[in-house]
């Protein structure tokens, strides 16, 4: 039998599962603030290192150390779909010249559509996927049993109000089609990690949502001619949202997950029964991929949070193991065994405020942190997997994120790894009486950003803290546009605002491994945003000038104590005292961080732009005084 992601069969069975869109809740990932500039018209782009320039070569420099070569993971270039936010989260891989990853990436109308690529051995490229929702469609995982057999779930968004029902593509050998797959009616429905054991025996996962009873558990199961749903336990008193799934034979399979406490299911051939694990966190512990060693030691990766950081969590037959937690925000989304003492695991860990690529590597006597490329910019790993050539291949998205990010192993596999990267703490923001002073802490280098710019001490306040970034050709571009996800990071950040998603998901278009997830459910914990009435944010819609001021201003009171203010005339002609924004606009007036139009007005419709967004955020996040 094949050796893939999802199935290593003959005593070598693994998997590896992530959620991307709406499961999983702990700390959310710490990931950018905007798309990427415009490369090409739709379709496949040419191919580009996520972290700058090209890769011709899969050789990287590596110094022996004792007579061996470091193991090394190397950026391989891969295709960016439109200008949206392009994520890879499931890996398969048949052979060194057959891997098939999938995934999600953001159109120019904010609607997220499915991304499959395939390597041939020397390159990826784009395959056409079907999108069956009309609005969201998001891939999470994917199993290959053989070059004309192949399988991706996830889910799709259709309807008002939008519901989420699950997906299933399947590959034939020529082309993706979506295969009838069942809903439990009048719930939210989605699959996270799926694994094939035979072609007539094939196991995906996910959760099932309603207003009254949260996440449940959803297990389905395909016999060679139909998909059906199997009934399965919720073991947590809280969400039970299921992540992955791993298969060792017919009578045993693993499923895992979790939200505030983690969750861990057995299928033993009759029933799905509870397994019992560890929560070593205060606020909570999640587990996001299960793997299966080829002696049958059971492999889970995940994290927990004690309030103030975030560990890597290591389960082996459900003990906690000990394992490196490089920084104080680190997790672990996806695993992999090779072999009993070759098994990798893979997720990111924060460098200042930059999320860096996070391998980590067992030995068979302990883990250790593995080589894989630092960069000045946002990177994450999603989903690691090898093919029976013991070629291994790691993905997820880099450059804020808004590029795929495809990464293989290089250099023979050795124990000489590097050490755990120093710790680093959050930085905080410390207000000052003018955003000048702030504004001197640190130089810039965007292009379109010039000191005679109004906004150009505002941009460069923001940038200085992590807040904003700027786009792959080193501009900023001050007039494009920014969405409210964006939105919630660039306020989350600049206030200081410790990460808190006790409670989430909030909201059914907010993946948990979002890269804006722990931004929003911050910002919607904390008061500083709310959804709409269908229970959904709409994270891909641009901020308007009256959302802005509101959530600028609702994270000023959080910060700073600001009152809300509510006079009884109104300085604008177009926001009237009953207008929804018309406090958060006084009180932006008050305190000098907002101004009008010469017609008297302030257009609160009218979406905002970076540099407006820039200018306000840092004078708010200055404690801006002159509101009596």
């Amino acid at each position: 039998m094949i050796n893939t992601r999802r199935n290593y069969m003959a005593g070598a069975i693994f998997t590896l599962a992530l959620l991307v869109m709406l499961l999983l809740g702990s700390i959310g990932i710490l990931m950018w603030v905007g798309a990427l500039p415009s490369e090409a018209a739709a379709g496949t782009l040419p191919a580009r290192n996520p972290f700058g320039g090209t890769s011709p070569t899969r050789t990287p420099t590596v110094t022996p150390v004792g007579g061996c070569v470091p193991g090394a993971w190397g950026v391989i270039p891969s295709p960016n779909i439109q200008t949206g936010a392009n994520t890879l989260t499931g890996v398969a891989s048949l052979s060194a010249n057959n891997v098939w990853v999938v995934g999600g990436y953001v159109d120019t109308v904010g609607v997220t559509q499915t991304l499959i690529l395939h390597w041939n051995g020397s390159e990826w490229a784009q395959v056409a996927s079907p999108n069956v929702g009309t609005d969201s469609n998001t891939l999470h995982d994917v199993t290959a049993l053989s070059a004309n057999d192949i399988w991706a779930v996830g889910e799709y968004f259709v309807g008002s109000p939008s519901m989420a029902q699950t997906l299933i593509l399947h590959w034939d050998g020529g082309s993706w089609t979506s295969v009838f797959s069942p809903n439990v009616a009048g719930s939210g429905n989605y699959l996270s990690g799926v694994t094939a054991i035979a072609a007539a025996d094939i196991w995906a996962v996910g959760s099932t949502l309603t207003e009254d009873t949260g996440y449940s558990s959803l297990t389905m199961h395909y016999n060679g001619s139909q998909w059906s749903i199997v009934p399965s336990p919720n073991p947590s008193a809280g969400n039970n949202l299921l992540a992955a799934v791993a298969a060792v034979s017919s009578n045993r399979v693993y499923a895992v997950g979790g939200a505030q406490d983690t969750v861990a299911i057995r299928w033993d051939g009759h029933s799905w029964t509870r397994v019992s694990t560890p929560d070593p966190g205060s606020i909570s512990s999640t587990l996001y991929d299960v793997a299966v060693a080829p002696s049958g030691d059971v492999w889970a990766v995940g994290s927990y949070s004690d309030g103030s950081s975030l560990h890597t969590l290591i389960l082996r037959n459900w003990a906690q193991v000990a394992g490196p937690t490089p920084s104080s925000f680190s997790r672990l989304y996806s695993i992999s065994a090779v072999a009993d003492n070759d098994i990798w695991a893979v997720g990111y860990y924060t460098r200042g405020v930059l999320l860096q690529t996070l391998t980590l590597h067992w030995n068979g006597a302990q883990w250790a942190v593995g080589r894989s490329p630092s960069t000045p910019w946002q990177a994450t790993l999603y989903g690691v997997g090898v093919s029976p050539g013991r070629d291994l291949w790691a993905v997820g998205s880099s450059r804020d994120p808004g590029e795929s990010l495809t990464m293989s192993y290089l250099g023979l596999p050795c124990d000489t790894l590097t050490s755990t990267p120093t710790p680093t703490t959050r930085p905080t923001f410390t207000p000052t009486s003018t955003p000048t002073g702030i504004a001197t802490q640190c130089p810039i280098s965007f292009s379109d950003v010039r000191p005679a710019d109004w906004f150009y001490d505002s941009v460069r306040c923001l940038s200085c803290h992590g807040a904003i970034s700027g786009y792959a050709d080193h501009t900023f571009q001050p007039s494009n546009n920014t969405t409210r996800a964006q939105m919630c990071k660039i306020v989350v950040l600049a206030f200081a605002i410790p990460i808190n998603t006790k409670g989430g998901p909030h909201y059914t278009d907010v993946a948990v491994r979002d890269p804006f997830y722990g931004f929003i459910e911050t910002a919607s914990n904390g008061g500083l945003i709310s959804g709409y009435s269908d229970h959904t944010f709409r994270p891909g819609d641009n901020v308007t000038r009256g959302q802005l001021s509101k959530i600028v201003v609702n994270a000023a009171i959080v910060a700073y104590s600001w009152s809300l203010r509510n006079p009884q005339a109104p300085s604008f002609s177009d926001v009237p005292t009953t207008d929804p924004f018309y406090k958060y606009v006084e009180t932006a007036i008050c305190h000098v961080i907002i101004g009008g139009y010469a017609d008297h007005t302030f257009q609160p419709a009218n979406n905002a732009t970076r540099a407006q967004i820039s200018k306000i955020v840092c004078l708010a996040a200055s404690n801006k005084p002159g509101c009596n």
